[in-house]
C-alpha cells in the first residue's frame, strides 16, 4: 500500500498529476502552467527550425512536423490532469487503493510497482544519454531540434508507467474474480459479491479511460511515427556514409525499442483485462446447473452490460489487434515514402 502511494506521489512532484489525497495547490497549478508554456514554446521553435532547414527533404520534414504536432499533446495532458480531471484522478487512485486493500496479491503489486520505478528510471537515463550523444555529434542543432523532444519523451514514459501499474492492478483483480467464480459453490451468495466487485471495476476502468485516453493515443501514435523515422533513416541516411552513422542508427534503434516496449506493455495489459473479463463471462455459463435460472440470467446480463473496454481518445479501441493495426499503418506509410523518394 505504501509503495503504491509513494509511486503516485512521484507524479505530483513532477507536476504531471494532482495529489491523490490533497487538493491541488496554487503552487502546483503555477508550476504546471510554466511547464506547459515552456513545452509549447520550445515545440514551436523546434517545428519552425525543422520546416525552414534546407537539409531536410520533404518526407522527413513531414515526419518531424507530424511528430512534433503529436507531441504537443504533452501540453494538454498535464493541464487536463491538474485542472479538469483532478477529481477523476483522485477518485481513480482512491479506487485503486481500495482494490489493493482487499487484494490477496499485495506483495505482487508492491513488487511490480518497484520494478516499474526501476524501468522508468532506466528509460529516462536512456533518453538523456541519447540526447547527450546527439549533442556531441550535432552540437547546437540537437539542442534546437531535440531538447523539447527529450523532455516530451520523459513525460510520455512517465504516463506510460502510470498506466502500466494501474492496468496491472486491474488485471489482477479480474483474475481474482475469475478464481472466485470458479471455486464458488453457493452461487446466490457468491454471485452478488462478484457482481458488486465487477461493477466497481467497470466504473474504475471508465475513470481510467477518462483520465488516460489521450496519453494512450499519444504513445501509440508517437511510437508509429518514431518507427517510420527510423526506417527512413535506414533507407536514406545510411547511404550517405557519414561518420558514426552506424552508432547513430543503434542509438535511434534503442530509443525506438523503448517506445515500442512501452506501447506493447500498455496494449497487452489492456488485452489481458479484456481476456480475463471474457473468461469470467464464459465461466458464468457453466454455472447454470448450480443456479436458479432467473438469478443466472440477471448475473449474465450484469456482466455483459459492464464488460470493460479501453479507448484511445475515442479514435479506436485498445486490444491485441491494435498491434497489427500499428504494423499495417507503418508499413503503408513506409511504402508510400519509398515510392515518393523514387519519384523525386
Amino acid at each position: 500500500m505504501n509503495t503504491l502511494k509513494t509511486f503516485f506521489v512521484f507524479g505530483k512532484y513532477l507536476s504531471l498529476t494532482p495529489s491523490y489525497d490533497h487538493p491541488v495547490t496554487r503552487f502546483q497549478k503555477i508550476s504546471t502552467c510554466l511547464l506547459v508554456a515552456a513545452n509549447f514554446i520550445l515545440s514551436l521553435v523546434s517545428i519552425y527550425s525543422t520546416l525552414t532547414d534546407s537539409q531536410y527533404y520533404f518526407f522527413k520534414k513531414v515526419l518531424f512536423f507530424l511528430t512534433h504536432v503529436n507531441l504537443l499533446n504533452t501540453c494538454y495532458t498535464p493541464l487536463s490532469m491538474i485542472f479538469w480531471n483532478k477529481e477523476n484522478w483522485q477518485k481513480l487512485i482512491a479506487n485503486l487503493i481500495f482494490i489493493v486493500s482487499i487484494s490477496n496479491d499485495v506483495s505482487k503489486i508492491s513488487r511490480y510497482v518497484k520494478i516499474a520505478i526501476v524501468r522508468l528510471v532506466v528509460k529516462l537515463v536512456i533518453v538523456f544519454l541519447a540526447f547527450a550523444y546527439w549533442t556531441r555529434v550535432f552540437g547546437w542543432d540537437t539542442i534546437k531540434y531535440y531538447s523539447v523532444h527529450c523532455f516530451q519523451n520523459c513525460l510520455i514514459y512517465s504516463y506510460s508507467i502510470f498506466m502500466d501499474v494501474i492496468l496491472y492492478i486491474f488485471s489482477l483483480q479480474y483474475k481474482h474474480l475469475n478464481g472466485t467464480l470458479t471455486s464458488c459453490r453457493r452461487c446466490d451468495n457468491a454471485l452478488k459479491k462478484i457482481e458488486q466487485n465487477y461493477c466497481f471495476l467497470k466504473d474504475t476502468v471508465k475513470i481510467f479511460n477518462d483520465v488516460f485516453q489521450w496519453p494512450i493515443a499519444l504513445i501509440i501514435s508517437y511510437t508509429s511515427l518514431h518507427i517510420l523515422y527510423m526506417l527512413d533513416f535506414v533507407v536514406v541516411d545510411l547511404k550517405r556514409h557519414e561518420y558514426d552513422l552506424e552508432v547513430q542508427l543503434l542509438v535511434d534503434f534503442i530509443l525506438v525499442m523503448v517506445a515500442v516496449i512501452a506501447t506493447l506493455v500498455v496494449i497487452l495489459w489492456c488485452d489481458s483485462i479484456l481476456t480475463e473479463a471474457g473468461k469470467l463471462l464464459s465461466e458464468s455459463y457453466s454455472l447454470s446447473r448450480h443456479c436458479e435460472e432467473a438469478r443466472f440470467e440477471r448475473f449474465i446480463a450484469t456482466l455483459q452490460r459492464n464488460f470493460p473496454s479501453f479507448s484511445a481518445a475515442g479514435f479506436f479501441d485498445i486490444k491485441k489487434s491494435t498491434i497489427l493495426d500499428i504494423v499495417s499503418t507503418v508499413t503503408t506509410f513506409f511504402i508510400a515514402a519509398i515510392q515518393f523518394q523514387m519519384s523525386e
